[in-house]
């Protein structure tokens, strides 16, 4: 069984690793070759009869091997055993064989769960975790994606102990991508946390820098209030919504061409929130107004609207 799944990945794969047009037929490149060798000596070490500390040894001082074991696994799944040994890698290869994964493309859970492991135990910069985020994108990979938010949290949290100049926005804006991140890959009570966290800070932010913040104390609201509907906390989240509508109401009476659209926004949240908790007259009229708010955006801007 284990064969077929991997030809049926080798039959998937090829087009996408060698692209041609037409397609070629499946042929024993370097690279297939090569990865139908590690596979075989996969086996071999997870049933003892050989010793493959040579070859994780060969990937941790050259990156060139990494990248290789690292695409062997989209073709060979049972070569997963040896990417976790060869990622003991320092910082620099570790973010080589990463790129080489990532822009090989989507790759199955399990090998996606090798490498965010190897991300959350390793010693990557800021600079590193951005560069990985930015090569990953939006789409896909997110549990690798959660642990480059985690190394960045981490780094942005130190420098915030340290005292660092915007080191608190820094902070916050970081707990926040972690947080969507967290959402997006189920954990939701974590996510919360992290959302609980983000309000904390944006509200002593703008205590301190009171002109420069609420804008993001009223979106970090918005995403609380998220949070809470979806692990059943309706009451609060309806609070958090009530005030969240309440600080764009204002922002939209100071500046209605930045923030009406914001404001409309935080309306179907809040009608959201009532109807989950049975106030459905109150949801209306919160949705009227929201309703009432998006159509003269849309008079007035067609295009965006």
């Amino acid at each position: 069984q284990q064969g077929n799944d991997e030809a049926l990945n080798v039959a998937h794969a090829v087009p996408r690793l060698y692209p041609s047009d037409p397609p070629l037929p499946i042929s024993p490149t370097p690279d297939f070759l090569l990865g139908a060798l590690l596979a075989q000596a996969a086996r071999a070490a997870g049933q003892g009869t050989i010793d493959v500390s040579g070859l994780a040894g060969a990937a941790a001082r050259r990156p060139d091997v990494a990248r290789r074991l690292m695409r062997a696994t989209l073709l060979f799944p049972s070569v997963l055993p040896l990417v976790a040994r060869a990622l003991d890698l320092d910082a620099s290869r570790l973010l080589l064989a990463a790129e080489a994964l990532v822009l090989a493309g989507p790759a199955p859970r399990a090998v996606e769960d090798v490498l965010a492991a190897a991300i959350q135990d390793s010693k990557l910069t800021d600079s590193h975790a951005e560069r990985l985020l930015r090569l990953i994108g939006a789409v896909g990979w997110t549990h690798v994606r959660v642990a480059l938010h985690r190394i960045r949290v981490g780094h942005a949290r130190t420098a915030a102990m340290a005292g660092h100049d915007a080191a608190n926005t820094r902070l916050v804006t970081t707990l926040a991508d972690l947080g969507v991140s967290l959402s997006e890959v189920g954990e939701r009570q974590e996510a919360l946390k992290e959302s609980r966290e983000v309000v904390k800070l944006w509200r002593q932010l703008v205590i301190d820098e009171a002109a420069a913040h609420p804008a993001n104390l009223a979106k970090a609201l918005g995403n609380l209030g998220l949070r809470l509907s979806e692990v059943g906390e309706r009451q609060e989240a309806l609070e958090v919504d009530r005030e969240a509508v309440k600080l764009w109401r204002q922002l939209a009476t100071d500046d209605p061409a930045a923030h009406t659209a914001n404001l409309g926004r935080a309306l179907v949240n809040l009608g959201a929130s009532l109807r989950a908790v049975g106030e459905r007259q109150e949801a209306l009229k919160e949705s009227r107004e929201a309703v009432k708010l998006w159509r003269q955006l849309a008079t007035d801007d067609p295009a965006a609207h």
